[in-house]
């Protein structure tokens, strides 16, 4: 029988292999722990970046981008100040963004947003565009592999709802008006041969809505109005119990695990069903492209949310490690 230290080191040796012959990609999240900033695409829907913020002293350029659409400011030439010695803030009446600078803090990113100052505490019409606080980047650029050649396309990330006052006045409309802690990732096709190069989907992952504690899985073409334009693409989201046991509902830390793969899997054969991305209707030809996290608070409320450990790692092909690993 193998002794615990010799298995420990076989174990690990076999770890090593799997890594060092490819079978686990790098992180496709980089800078998971936002210490490089953010390039701020400002106020208007554009991917164009008009500045960098970062904290002093950082050596680097930004790996995310901050969008700040539809706010009534932008955060693009904030010289940003320190919180306390552990954490660095761009800020002002409108928005907040928290950058953890000790691993003793509790999280890693930190994002408030106070609608009632965007909206002047009124609340918009059904046609008018909201406030939304997202970061977001282009994810796995090193080891690029399609739905099709992975086994598995593991996220995993924590969330706390740190502060949320609904402030519900006369006009409140459920159906118009929340707070929505949104994550989405573009399922998208990047096969340059195909006819359909780059088509993609949003795959949504609940984290937090106002009204509800948990959300089933819903779709929908985002679709806009006339005065905030849609991507005309699909919109997949998943149902709550498809990524986490919890809910931020209950301002405690809610943990987020889940295979990503069946799941985007299942969004592209609804879209295929429902005659959309026609033009390849081959998992081979289809990529996580992008993702973006953060708040759309078409509503009045004032929230804060925190998000720290965020990874997502694929798989190809998946060995299990050795009995008693």
């Amino acid at each position: 029988m193998l002794s615990f230290n010799t298995l420990t080191k076989t174990c690990l040796a076999v770890s090593l292999l799997l890594v060092s012959v490819g079978l686990r990609s790098e992180p496709m999240i980089d800078d998971n722990t936002f210490k490089l900033g953010f390039g701020v695409k400002g106020q208007t829907p554009t991917n164009v970046v008009i500045a960098d913020i970062q904290v002093p002293g950082t050596a680097g350029d930004p790996e995310w981008t901050l969008a700040e659409w539809y706010s009534q400011t932008t955060m693009a030439y904030y010289s940003g100040n320190w919180e306390t010695i552990t954490e660095f803030k761009w800020a002002d009446a409108y928005k907040a963004v928290y950058v953890s600078t000790n691993p003793s803090n509790s999280y890693d990113l930190r994002l408030a947003i106070n609608a009632d100052n965007e909206y002047g505490g009124v609340y918009r019409t059904a046609n008018d565009p909201w406030p939304h606080l997202l970061v977001g980047q282009r994810v796995n650029k090193s080891h690029h592999q399609s739905l099709g050649e992975m086994t598995s396309l593991k996220l995993k990330f924590d969330a706390k709802l740190h502060y949320h006052n609904p402030n519900i006045k006369a006009g409140y409309n459920p159906s118009i008006h929340a707070a929505q802690f949104v994550m989405f990732y573009t399922v998208q096709n990047l096969n340059t041969s195909s006819a359909g190069y780059g088509d993609y989907l949003w795959l949504g992952i609940p984290i937090f809505d106002s009204r509800y504690p948990t959300l089933t899985q819903s779709s929908h073409i985002d679709g806009g109005n006339p005065n905030k334009p849609g991507t005309g693409k699909l919109i997949y989201r998943l149902a709550s119990s498809s990524v986490t046991t919890g809910t931020l509902h209950g301002g405690n830390w809610t943990a987020f695990d889940t295979d990503l793969l069946p799941l985007a899997k299942g969004a592209l054969d609804y879209a295929w069903e429902n005659d959309l991305l026609q033009d390849s209707t081959s998992y081979n030809d289809y990529y996580i492209g992008g993702m973006n996290s953060g708040w759309e608070v078409p509503g009045l409320d004032i929230a804060t949310v925190d998000l720290k450990n965020l990874k997502l790692d694929f798989y190809s092909p998946e060995f299990p490690p050795p009995v008693g690993c």
